[in-house]
């Protein structure tokens, strides 16, 4: 408690690099107090340490703006693909004190993508696709390690997000208007055959019926009605 009171006084003070280094220290010092005594909640201070060190260094010392950018999506990509790294190597470790940081890691490298709503530029299509597309192929990768469906589920949710913000500039070229349909609709086809064994026949035929009629029908909407 006597640190964080240290740090919330600091934190009114002019930029000074004594206290990023000082902080820096508070977070190594956390990270050991975990591998001594085993406790996760310390790690969980730490990895809040580093971050508002490096909040302190880019906007007292540096004299940077907070401002949504292309570098600071990526950067949490980057976060995310690091921590679940580091988190797979601590579970091949042979040392049992590790297992206190397999945890945090996991779930750092779990929620990280939700900083993507603050940093992302919305006012790029372009760039928030290619997020979207990169946060979708770590939760995939996630998917394929671990072994859990509601990771898949948010890598096709990311994944979708990413089609649909270039859907318009691509229709706007094309006038096709399958682009809007096909990759909802090929979605549904793949979780029915994920959720087959969880359906009756009858509704896993009527969700592929619905869905493959649903890209038939806007696939031919331009012969009946397209001028030529």
């Amino acid at each position: 408690s006597a640190v964080v009171a240290a740090i919330t006084s600091m934190a009114w003070m002019d930029g000074s690099p004594v206290f990023a280094v000082a902080l820096c220290c508070v977070a190594f010092s956390w990270l050991w107090m975990a591998w001594e005594s085993g406790r996760g909640l310390l790690v969980y201070a730490s990895a809040s340490a580093v971050l508002i060190t490096v909040l302190y260094v880019s906007t007292r010392l540096l004299g940077l703006e907070f401002t949504r950018s292309e570098f600071a999506a990526f950067a949490v990509i980057g976060y995310s693909f690091a921590m679940y790294a580091i988190n797979i190597l601590i579970s091949r470790a042979q040392n049992p004190r590790a297992s206190v940081y397999r945890e945090p890691t996991y779930y750092m490298a779990l929620l990280a993508p939700a900083a993507l709503v603050l940093v992302t530029p919305l006012e790029s299509p372009d760039v928030a696709a290619l997020t979207s597309l990169a946060a979708a192929s770590f939760y995939l990768l996630v998917s394929q390690q671990s072994r859990t469906r509601w990771t898949l589920y948010i890598a096709a949710a990311f994944f979708n997000a990413a089609v649909y913000l270039w859907v318009p500039a691509a229709h706007a070229v094309t006038g096709l208007m399958q682009l809007y349909v096909i990759p909802a609709a090929i979605t549904v086809l793949v979780f029915a055959q994920l959720h087959r064994q969880d359906l009756t026949h009858r509704t896993l035929n009527g969700i592929r019926m619905a869905a493959a009629g649903a890209i038939l029908a806007v696939s031919t909407f331009e012969v009946f009605f397209a001028g030529d």
